[in-house]
């Protein structure tokens, strides 16, 4: 049985390299401040035959400068570099100076930065990230692309190996999402059938969990619907899965002001990872496909226990748009048993014991008589 690939959507966290000192960051400095550009830039460039405009800017760090800097400022500069290619791609990178015995640029006092402790006494450069509609690896591979772009634009050399080293393995991730989008008719059945009903009653009586269910039906049904799982909520409904996670229907509050024919007109549903609902705790870089593994098993695994059909070929349930393409994946995630069913045993077994619910009319949860 073929299933459907899924598509990130956002994705933030931060890399750390102390490969080459501060050079990266420096070389930017130097060509970005002063004559010509004055600390800002935007052009055009080409990158695997993908169009992008990149924008680049400088916003205040909180650093003091070093003596040894030699510069007329009283705070460091941070360079933000905003990719955006087709549709709604983007990748932006924050880059910054790390070095020893960091200080406040104002107070003077000794930072307390994770850099040292994680890497050590070193000169580096730190980039946080933020990527929309791209692959993980592809935000990192964008990333000395886009570095080149600007020195090719301002006439200088750079290191060829600026950021296409692995990142120090203290690097980490915050927030990752992927996604599918189905068609109206198939996600009215997803939240008729309650699914995530079903396995919020189904955590409800098992200690160790937390899980909060929203539901935001107002405007129209599927608007926002959304099932927030900490980590051992996520391990007691998937085998072996260790990360906090929010599962979420989306759909426009009003997809009619759209054509059907547009994408949009149809919900997304997506499953993101991210620090707040993994109990405050990033997690490394380099654990990513792991992630990406339990993402999209809990995706797949809540369609099937609905019965709704993974593959995309001829299935009807699928709608391409930009990012997402409705194409089988090459290598199906594993799909376990609907823990589900136990709930509505349970569920019947109290309601033919409550008084005034004699066997001859069991109600099972959901079937919309209340």
């Amino acid at each position: 049985m073929s299933q459907v690939e899924t598509t990130p959507h956002e994705i933030e966290g931060r890399w750390k390299w102390p490969d080459w000192g501060r050079g990266p960051y420096d070389a930017l400095s130097s060509v970005m401040l002063g004559p010509p550009f004055e600390g800002y830039l935007e052009i055009d460039t080409e990158i695997d035959g993908e169009p992008w405009h990149l924008e680049v800017s400088y916003s205040k760090s909180g650093f003091a400068p070093r003596l040894s800097d030699g510069i007329d400022a009283g705070r460091l500069y941070e360079w933000d570099i905003v990719g955006r290619g087709r549709g709604e791609r983007k990748a932006s990178y924050n880059i910054g100076p790390r070095f020893p015995n960091m200080r406040h640029w104002e107070s003077g006092e000794r930072l307390q930065l994770p850099w040292e402790n994680q890497v050590g006494e070193v000169d580096g450069v730190d980039v946080e990230f933020h990527t929309s509609n791209i692959e993980p690896d592809r935000g990192l591979e964008l990333l000395p692309e886009f570095f080149g772009a600007i020195f090719d634009h301002a006439g200088e050399r750079i290191h060829s190996e600026y950021f296409r080293t692995e990142p120090h393995p203290a690097s980490r991730m915050w927030a990752y999402e992927r996604y599918v989008r189905i068609r109206r008719e198939w996600a009215e059945k997803l939240s008729s059938a309650g699914v995530l009903q079903k396995v919020a009653h189904y955590l409800s009586d098992l200690e160790g969990v937390k899980a909060e269910l929203h539901i935001d039906n107002q405007e129209i049904v599927n608007h926002q619907n959304r099932l927030f799982l900490n980590p051992t909520s996520a391990g007691e409904l998937l085998p072996g899965h260790t990360y906090g996670r929010k599962f979420e229907i989306y759909q426009l509050a009003d997809p009619d002001a759209v054509s059907k024919d547009h994408p949009s007109y149809h919900p997304k549903v997506e499953v993101l990872v991210n620090k707040s609902m993994n109990d405050g705790e990033a997690w490394a870089w380099a654990d990513r496909h792991e992630v990406t593994e339990q993402i999209e098993e809990t995706l797949l695994n809540a369609l099937h226990w609905e019965d709704i059909p993974l593959g995309p070929d001829g299935s009807g349930v699928y709608v391409a748009d930009d990012h997402f393409d409705a194409v089988a994946r090459d290598d199906p995630v594993e799909l376990y048993e609907d823990p589900t069913p136990r709930l509505e045993a349970k569920t019947d077994h109290l309601l033919m014991t409550t008084p005034g619910h004699g066997r001859d009319r069991p109600r099972r949860f959901g079937d919309g008589r209340d």
